[in-house]
């Protein structure tokens, strides 16, 4: 039981005072072209989704929360699209389907069950 209680102090302080990590992409029907970036620390994590035809395309980044129920028109190869932007502001929120879990955290939890074992 004493171990539990590490595992769970251990993995809720391991984000304290540091910035959102998101995903990133420009204007792209896949979502293959993503990698991560560190948001300001009043920024959140944003996933804009639009479609041209059958064609679905999203965009992700960092934005200002205030800007997050806008909707945006972009050009994807002469087409306009409008893209509808949601928000999150948990680690990788505006990803892919699925759970997603930092490095540090699971690093954090491996760390504190190998502790565990050994003590």
């Amino acid at each position: 039981m004493k171990c539990l209680w590490m595992l769970i102090v251990l993995a809720s302080i391991i984000k304290l005072g540091g910035c959102l990590l998101c995903f990133e992409n420009n204007l792209t029907p896949l979502n293959c072209k993503m990698k991560t970036i560190t948001c300001e620390d009043h920024e959140y994590c944003f996933k804009r989704v639009g479609k041209i035809k059958k064609s679905v395309f999203t965009s992700r980044g960092c934005i200002l929360p205030e800007i997050c129920k806008n909707s945006v028109t972009n050009t994807f190869a002469g087409f306009p699209v409008t893209l509808k932007t949601t928000c999150c502001k948990k680690e990788l929120c505006n990803g892919g389907k699925g759970m997603m879990v930092s490095l540090a955290l699971g690093s954090v939890l491996l760390l504190g069950w190998f502790l565990c074992v050994n003590m």
